[in-house]
C-alpha cells in the first residue's frame, strides 16, 4: 500500500507514512509425531526398562482420555531358558501426536534520516493457540499411562519491539 503500489497509490503525507512499507512474514510448522516405545519400569532382575509383549491393537478400544490402550500390552513372563524378560514389541512402534504451529510477524520501517531508520515489529507465536502435546506417558506400570502430561509448545505469545538501525 502507498506510493508505488496498487492500493493507496495516490496517498500522500501522513497516510503514506502510516500505510506504506509494511512487511508481513509467516512460518508454518507441520511435523509428524515422534515415535515412542511403551515399556515397563526396571525391575530387580533387569537393569533397564522392559519392553512388553503386544497382545492386542493399541489403538482399538482406547479408554476415554487416553492416547492408546494400555491393555494391548502385557508384561513378558520369564521362562527357564529366557530370564531377560524382553517382550516382542519392537522399538518406536507407536507414533505420538503431530505438531502444528503458525507464527506471524508484521514490520514497518520509518526513515529518520539518510542513514537511520526505526523499525517497529509485532510478532505472534502460536497464533492459532493450538496445543501440541509431547508423547503420552509410556511407562505401562505408571498410574497415568496413556495420558498427556506435557505440551511441546507454549500458548499464544505476542511481542513488540522498536529497533533503531543506523
Amino acid at each position: 500500500m502507498g506510493q508505488g503500489h496498487a492500493l493507496l497509490s495516490s496517498a500522500g503525507g501522513l497516510a503514506d507514512v502510516l500505510f506504506s512499507g509494511w512487511q508481513v512474514n509467516g512460518i508454518v510448522t507441520l511435523l509428524s509425531g515422534r515415535p515412542f516405545t511403551p515399556q515397563y519400569s526396571a525391575n530387580a532382575s533387569n537393569a533397564g526398562n522392559q519392553r512388553p509383549d503386544l497382545v492386542g491393537d493399541p489403538f482399538s478400544n482406547v479408554p476415554v482420555g487416553l492416547y492408546f490402550n494400555p491393555a494391548a500390552f502385557a508384561r513378558p513372563a520369564a521362562t527357564a531358558t529366557d530370564l531377560n524378560l524382553f517382550g516382542n514389541l519392537g522399538r518406536n512402534t507407536l507414533i505420538g501426536p503431530s505438531f502444528k504451529d503458525v507464527d506471524l510477524s508484521l514490520m514497518k520501517n520509518f526513515r529518520l534520516s539518510e542513514k537511520a531508520r526505526l523499525q517497529f515489529r509485532a510478532e505472534a507465536f502460536n497464533v492459532l493457540n493450538h496445543p501440541n502435546f509431547q508423547v503420552p506417558e509410556f511407562r505401562l506400570d505408571f498410574p497415568n499411562v496413556g495420558q498427556f502430561t506435557a505440551t511441546a509448545n507454549e500458548g499464544r505469545e505476542f511481542q513488540f519491539a522498536l529497533k533503531l538501525i543506523f
